[in-house]
């Protein structure tokens, strides 16, 4: 897909990025939970 390429090569990777396309719900939150530091994004 043309948009998923952009984004996966173009975007600036800020913040925390996760594919959770084959994960649980529960799943998904431990893994933003592990990587919380990665996740915070400051501004100004």
């Amino acid at each position: 897909m043309p948009l998923d390429r952009i984004l996966r090569e173009e975007t600036p990777r800020v913040g925390l990025w996760l594919d959770t396309s084959e994960q649980t719900p529960d799943q998904t939150v431990a893994a933003i939970l592990d990587g919380f530091p990665a996740a915070r994004v400051e501004t100004g």
